[in-house]
């Protein structure tokens, strides 16, 4: 429609994969997230200075939804834990906050404009620096306001950030989902490299149902489908947490570019190029190398979902 236009490719999809996005056909692609760089590309290719935005100014433009069921926030960009099958370290390689009183009004204002109760945090690594960064986010939240508001984090919590003084702290603010990362019960099993030992769950969990959590209100995560694990060693996970109030969820591995599992896996599948993004999906490319390996995920998915003994 635009044949004189040229096309500039970014994102979570370009950064990861810029070799096909060459492909594709697109005149530019623009790696990473660096505002001052996307400006001045942008600007030399318009033959016109563009205005490069402070990252601390910049929030999404909800302003362009005709209506939002909830609002979604990223207090912060990046994660220091540095996970072997996670790339948000090569996508952000510094961990960075933002203003406490930013995200505070950011909140505020986009609820009551689209009259929404539920918020939902996205961040990587949601709890650190708890004290002067999400429980000040909370605190400056009107308190008329907050006690209007339900808030999740379906991210996955890492439970070694969360304490007592967390878990009241969260309950008294209105969080309605609470999810952890404990990705195996066997330590050493996928290689987290913040480790939680299955004793920090146990405190975990201790602390939200003290504070008054319900079941429905936590899940666990736990990781299938990753190179070299056994599903013994993830129905075993399964089983021992049916022994505890919480709901199980399954986070089915899949391999990502400029992660230090995505080698392994295009050692075990040398047959596949990892290249195309198409098999970077998990519903279409399980990691596990054996036959079968579709039946025994839907048998896992359904031992989660049989009752308790």
């Amino acid at each position: 429609h635009l044949p004189g236009v040229p096309v500039i490719l970014g994102g979570i999809y370009a950064s990861l994969c810029p070799e096909h996005g060459r492909a594709l056909g697109a005149d530019f692609v623009f790696i990473g997230k660096d505002l001052i760089k996307i400006s001045s590309l942008i600007s030399s290719i318009a033959g016109k200075r563009l205005q490069a935005f402070p990252r601390e100014q910049l929030e999404p433009a909800w302003e362009l939804y005709g209506r939002l069921s909830y609002l979604c926030v990223r207090t912060s960009n990046g994660c220091p834990f540095r996970c072997s099958y996670c790339a948000s370290s090569f996508l952000d390689p510094e961990l960075y906050q933002r203003e406490p009183q930013l995200v505070a009004r950011e909140i505020s204002f986009w609820t009551e404009r689209f009259q929404v109760t539920d918020v939902a945090f996205y961040d990587d690594a949601l709890l650190l620096n708890f004290e002067r960064h999400l429980k000040k986010i909370l605190q400056l939240i009107p308190d008329w306001q907050r006690r209007q508001l339900r808030f999740h984090a379906p991210n996955g919590l890492n439970i070694r950030l969360l304490n007592r003084e967390v878990a009241f702290a969260l309950k008294e603010a209105g969080f309605r989902t609470i999810r952890l990362s404990l990705e195996s019960e066997q330590p050493g099993r996928v290689a987290s490299s913040h480790k939680v030992s299955f004793a920090d769950f146990e405190r975990a969990m201790m602390w939200l149902r003290e504070a008054g959590f319900t079941r429905e209100e936590i899940g666990v995560y736990i990781m299938v489908g990753w190179p070299g694990q056994l599903p013994s060693q993830v129905a075993r996970t399964i089983h021992l947490l049916k022994e505890y109030p919480c709901r199980i969820k399954l986070a089915e591995y899949s391999p990502v570019p400029s992660t230090a599992t995505f080698q392994l896996c295009q050692k075990l599948h040398p047959g596949f190029s990892l290249q195309e993004p198409l098999l970077h999906n998990n519903s279409i490319f399980p990691a596990w190398h054996f036959p079968g390996k579709w039946d025994i995920i839907q048998e896992l998915k359904e031992l989660v979902n049989s009752p308790a003994p």
